[in-house]
């Protein structure tokens, strides 16, 4: 078969140069992103219910929301977590679930539960795909902006919904773009009792009529030949006019409209937070791409989009580029052709070294490159993309490539140096690595192998991983006994007739060679003194292991890298949130007389609850004026009372400031739940007993510490109520 290449170096050429057309192809139109679009068998449920306590969550919409779930087909295991405002619901399926249908069937009995049984204030339930924690932070929009300035929230929303988003809609790779913040519109309608009374119309009525508005509705069909087109009657109004010209009773030719009996308001609902950046209202737009298109294409197609849309904003306004997902691929891609770059001259200063040629070192990074492009083909066509683990896994696979193509060129070399024709040094040179290169590639698999037999949710994200490192090591192998030999072959130079062997030169062995016979002697001679070095650097490593390696930790963490101020302030449970808002205002006031802050964004999450983040440009960054500054609004924070502010520092001119004792949690599982909480207290006033524990909260959700809450549930009985009408 090795005969077979070295002869026809042609056709070896030119297949390779197919293989090479192919891999820039697949290298142009691969998707890229930041981590793997997989699919796991898990769903997340979420739904939002501003103002409900936990306990009036976990009754009136996590119950429902679980017991629609244990209806849907391959249902393994539903997880439900309740919170002030939020219950968060984890549904895994079996294995082989058509996730798509399942999803689908979900989200539409979903839809009827919300119709018919969800209490009125709940805001929005999303069906979402499950994503793991460690990769939370790197799963998201492929875009976020900002669009902020003198206007009314509503006025910005009302931008974002009526010229951006049709435009970004148009976009190619755009699924979804969505506009957050501001106030949903709400239509009041309040009634008049004496007048319904005089009319003979009752709530119901109006209740019922005001649902058939809203009218979706299938009204037959046509066919014309083998095609069939569905109508459906679709009947919704578009203003609070039609509304309000809604006929709620029709009797013996009297018309009673519902302006009638009542007045109907168009406004907006009450506001349950705030989002400012400079001190100006601001409204948010996340931008996602569609599966499998490329991140970084998308990003380019938008923020060119953007600068078009842009110059249609309304006077004093601006969008503010928060987040972009093709930045950190960018970076990546850098990152690995830096790590190429440094590899290449230090194969070929390796190679110049030991080999001293400059035609084998041209060979060997012919090896690696064609190694890559077979390896891009192999991707491409796998349907996988290019991420932050396949891009690990090249990395990796890149210093183990040229492996293969080395030992098969220095014994084709060393036979031509014993006095072997071209052909005979090649065919048996490469022959006779044969088993060994392969027996060694395979040791190496063996290595990756494991991600291939990993359970959990992981196995999805790292399973690509493992793949692209084999895909490449047998590409690199493939390499070395095809292309290699065929190189080879036309280089070295012929003696008389190719198949006659020739006489052994008299040379003299290389100097790695003289060296390396050296070293062997000396450990056959001390073979103890060799084990005690092992065993020396085995502990001396895992020493350094054990103290100085940090672990635990997935896709970076620790500090900033940028100076930041956080303060958050923290009213008592029962505030409302003007009240809040109001000493957030003073807060703002004082950073806008600061030239130094180049911004801040508040965020005013509840009727208790804020934060100002503060950030600053990049000449004060390591400097000292970002801890004056922290110092002068720790100072002013201490005029407020009756209120909780804290003014933290990140980054590296705090040297890390801002960090706290370690916080633990104590999680206390069971069926009841008063028995429950009796445990926890009693656990509770244990711990404050230590003399190092500072507070102990065992009235705590995990996520933050917040006031014990005082519930008031009205038990209506429905048969009193009824006999009053």
């Amino acid at each position: 078969m090795i005969r077979f290449f070295v002869r026809r170096p042609v056709a070896i050429a030119m297949a390779y140069l197919a293989v090479a057309s192919l891999g820039v192809f697949a290298w142009r139109n691969i998707p890229i992103e930041l981590v793997p679009d997989t699919s796991l068998p898990r769903l997340t449920i979420t739904g939002t219910w501003p103002g409900a306590s936990p306990e009036t969550v976990e009754a009136f919409l996590t119950s429902p929301l679980e017991a629609t779930i244990q209806l849907i087909k391959g249902v393994e295991k539903v997880t439900s977590t309740s919170r002030e405002n939020l219950a968060t619901i984890n549904v895994e399926f079996a294995r082989d679930t058509d996730m798509d249908f399942a999803r689908l069937d979900l989200s539409e009995r979903i839809a009827t539960l919300e119709e018919s049984e969800l209490p009125p204030g709940v805001r929005s339930v999303v069906v979402e795909p499950y994503v793991p924690r460690e990769f939370e932070s790197q799963r998201g929009p492929a875009l976020r902006y900002t669009f902020t300035g003198a206007r009314t929230l509503e006025s910005l929303r009302e931008h974002l919904n009526d010229i951006v988003i049709p435009e970004l809609n148009q976009v190619e790779g755009v699924a979804v773009v969505r506009a957050y913040g501001g106030r949903e519109r709400l239509l009041e309608i309040e009634l008049d009792r004496e007048l319904m009374n005089a009319m003979g119309v009752e709530p119901s009525d109006v209740a019922l009529r005001i649902g058939e508005l809203d009218l979706v509705r299938e009204a037959g069909a046509v066919r014309d030949g083998d095609r069939q087109w569905t109508l459906t009657i679709r009947n919704r109004p578009a203003s609070a006019l039609e509304i309000e010209s809604t006929i709620v009773k029709s009797d013996g030719g009297r018309i009673v409209r519902l302006s009638d009996v009542a007045v109907v308001r168009d406004t907006y609902e009450d506001v349950r937070s705030h989002y400012r950046v400079n001190s100006r209202p601001a409204v948010g737009l996340s931008i996602s791409k569609e599966i499998g298109a490329n991140a970084v294409r998308v990003a380019d197609r938008v923020k060119e989009r953007m600068r078009v849309v842009e110059a249609r904003n309304p006077p004093n306004t601006r969008f503010i580029l928060d987040y972009d997902e093709s930045r950190e691929i960018r970076r990546q891609l850098s990152d690995l052709r830096s790590r190429a770059a440094v590899s290449v001259f230090v194969i070929l200063g390796v190679l110049l070294l030991f080999l001293g040629s400059i035609r084998s070192a041209v060979v060997i990074f012919s090896s690696i490159a064609f190694s890559i492009l077979i390896s891009l083909n192999l991707i491409f066509f796998s349907g996988y993309s290019l991420n932050l683990l396949t891009l690990t896994g090249l990395a990796l696979a890149f210093g183990l490539i040229v492996d293969n193509s080395i030992v098969v060129l220095e014994n084709v070399y060393r036979r031509w140096q014993q006095g072997d024709g071209r052909t005979a040094a090649v065919t048996k040179g490469a022959s006779d690595v044969l088993l060994p290169v392969i027996a060694a590639t395979a040791t190496t698999l063996i290595v990756v192998a494991p991600f291939v037999y990993l359970k959990g949710e992981l196995r999805v994200y790292y399973l690509p991983l493992g793949v692209v490192v084999a895909l490449t090591l047998l590409a690199s192998l493939m390499v070395a006994f095809t292309f290699i030999p065929a190189l080879v072959g036309r280089i070295l130079p012929a003696r008389g007739s190719d198949d006659d062997p020739a006489e052994r030169p008299d040379s003299k062995p290389p100097a790695y060679v003289r060296f390396y016979r050296g070293l062997l002697g000396l450990t056959l001679r001390w073979p103890w003194m060799v084990v005690a070095i092992g065993l020396s650097a085995l502990g001396g490593s895992t020493y350094l292991f054990q103290n100085y390696v940090n672990r635990g930790m997935f896709f970076g963490g620790g500090w900033p890298l940028e100076d930041r101020i956080d303060i958050n302030i923290q009213f008592p449970q029962g505030t409302d949130i003007e009240r809040t808002d109001e000493l957030t205002g003073y807060f703002e006031e004082r950073l806008r007389q600061m030239p130094e802050v180049e911004k801040f964004v508040t965020n005013v999450f509840t009727s208790e609850r804020s934060r100002i983040t503060v950030t600053f440009p990049d000449e004060l960054q390591n400097t000292n004026i970002p801890v004056s500054i922290k110092d002068q609004l720790f100072a002013f924070s201490l005029g407020f009372s009756g209120v909780d502010v804290r003014v933290t520092g990140y980054g590296p001119s705090f040297y890390g400031g801002g960090s706290s004792p370690p916080n633990y949690s104590i999680q206390v599982l069971g069926y009841n739940y008063e028995r429950v909480r009796e445990i926890a207290e009693n656990l509770a006033g244990r711990l404050e007993r230590f003399p190092r524990v500072r507070d102990v909260n065992p009235n705590a959700s995990g996520y933050f510490s917040r006031d014990r809450a005082s519930e008031f549930v009205v038990d209506i009985r429905r048969d009193i109520v009824a006999r009053h009408g």
